[in-house]
């Protein structure tokens, strides 16, 4: 799961680890990308 969702975003499989560990901040643009990635909202704002 981890190395589809990193291929899809075009990340690391070590940095989409690092996020489920919280050992590292999302960014907005990335949150916006996984959500695009997984068609679901995570957060109920939009940028741009």
């Amino acid at each position: 799961m981890k190395k589809d969702l990193a291929e899809k975003l075009k990340v690391t499989p070590q940095t989409v680890s690092s996020w489920v560990k919280e050992t590292s901040n999302f960014t907005i643009e990335t949150i916006v990308r996984i959500e695009e990635v997984l068609g679901v909202e995570l957060i109920g704002v939009r940028v741009g």
